[in-house]
């Protein structure tokens, strides 16, 4: 469902190309000339909030039945490594696909609201699952960096990462970074947090431990809430929203990358650090690392202003395991849980990469060097290849720095966009 190619001479591949230049043809599906358009699900072709001149009208043989599906949460990165090591332009047009056809999987018509793209629709704004965030960035940030310079696609998707990185800065709160006075950052702040949009007191507004996601209305009964004070997790009253940490950790990496490569990602990356470094710096309990879900709002509304706050909602004997009696069949109190992850598929092993990405972060240097005794070196499968291979994302020890990323980004929906990234020209760097 990914695979869909402009076919409309009319339509523009970038937003800040002249009009009639006729730039898209032949290129992914852009959100440019298709400002409404929105492809969350391959049913939504005609979805009904989309202008008949933005919707999509294919060419040739269309099978929705297939058992394939696409969205942001569970999408891999199979193109980047495999494109820098061979050159193939076939790797390099899936990627440009699939980061297009991501870009418009969002409600281009909803400019008015948190789940939108941005003020016109033609902007890159995401609005995923809390790590569907995590995983488009990281595509589009790494398909920016592997595009040639020549390709117009390179200009196209560093401007759509910034709106991106814009966006959530303006509904978490973020000032005094390079992307102030922009038109999405603006619009990001008016609408807010689409992460908190959960009807309660709090609502659209940023988390003040530094993640992103509430989940239920802290004013209304919830099942995962209820739930987990069955099970003997959660203190009875205590709770009253939640996140998953393990789908922070998918976006703590995803920020890191962006920084790496050359994004101004670095305001939001250290104001989401804060959520994992005092999770494992001032918690008490290192091990909520591989937490399913953590408490976020009080009961009836409020976030959790400190680490002890929080704990505090949580169940002393869960926690510690002494006198762990569970009240739901299969539970597991903390510790039991930890050794059960300890593994490169574990909750605790994905946020190895989280904590890798953030180990020059306030506190990082901290919770790195526990979660390396406690985690990375206790995990086998790293080395032994178990169940296949796997990538280990340790703090890098290497000297190489690409080039900075300009400093300042679009200033408005309709401005040029910033320089393209000026890292390699990828299709050359197997001959380097």
């Amino acid at each position: 469902p990914g695979n869909l190619r402009e076919g409309d001479p009319t339509k523009r591949l970038n937003r800040s190309d002249p009009a009639g230049s006729g730039t898209g043809l032949g290129h992914a599906i852009s959100i440019a000339d298709r400002r409404t358009i929105c492809l969350f699900t391959p049913s939504l072709l005609t979805y009904s909030g989309t202008k008949l001149g933005d919707r999509v009208k294919i060419v040739g043989p269309l099978n929705l039945r297939q058992p394939w599906s696409f969205d942001g949460a569970h999408q891999p990165q199979p193109w980047f490594v495999p494109y820098v090591l061979t050159g193939d332009p076939w790797y390099l047009n899936q990627a440009y696909l699939w980061a297009g056809f991501s870009a418009a999987r969002y409600n281009g018509a909803a400019i008015t609201t948190a789940d939108g793209r941005g003020p016109t629709g033609a902007e890159g704004g995401v609005a995923d699952e809390l790590r569907g965030d995590g995983w488009v960035l990281r595509g589009r940030v790494e398909t920016a960096l592997m595009a040639p310079d020549a390709d117009p696609e390179k200009a196209w998707f560093t401007t759509l990462a910034n709106d991106a990185l814009a966006r959530w800065e303006g509904g978490l709160g973020i000032a005094g970074t390079v992307y102030d006075g922009t038109a999405e950052k603006l619009w990001g702040a008016k609408t807010g947090n689409p992460l908190t949009e959960n009807g309660g007191p709090a609502n659209g507004q940023a988390p003040t431990l530094g993640n992103w996601e509430s989940n239920g209305n802290p004013t209304q009964a919830n099942a995962t809430i209820i739930a987990n004070q069955a099970a003997g997790i959660y203190e009875p009253g205590a709770a009253g929203s939640f996140t998953a940490p393990w789908m922070q950790n998918y976006v703590l990496y995803a920020l890191g990358r962006a920084k790496e490569i050359g994004f101004a990602a670095g305001p939001l990356l250290t104001h989401t650090a804060r959520w994992f470094t005092g999770m494992i710096n001032n918690s008490g309990y290192p091990e909520l690392v591989t937490t399913y879900q953590m408490p976020v709002e009080k009961k009836g509304g409020g976030f959790f202003a400190s680490w002890s706050s929080l704990v505090a909602a949580l169940e002393p004997a869960w926690l510690t395991g002494k006198g762990w009696s569970p009240l739901q069949s299969g539970a597991t109190s903390l510790p039991q849980f930890f050794a059960q992850n300890l593994n490169a598929d574990g909750y605790e092993g994905w946020a190895v990469a989280a904590a890798a990405q953030i180990a020059s972060e306030p506190g990082g240097a901290q919770a790195w060097g526990w979660m390396h005794d406690n985690v990375y070196t206790k995990v086998t499968d790293w080395a032994t290849n178990a169940g296949g291979p796997k990538w280990a994302v340790i703090p890098r020890t290497d000297a190489n720095t690409l080039p900075a990323m300009p400093t300042a980004p679009a200033s408005s929906s309709t401005s040029p966009p910033p320089a393209p990234v000026p890292g390699c020209n990828c299709a050359s760097a197997v001959t380097h």
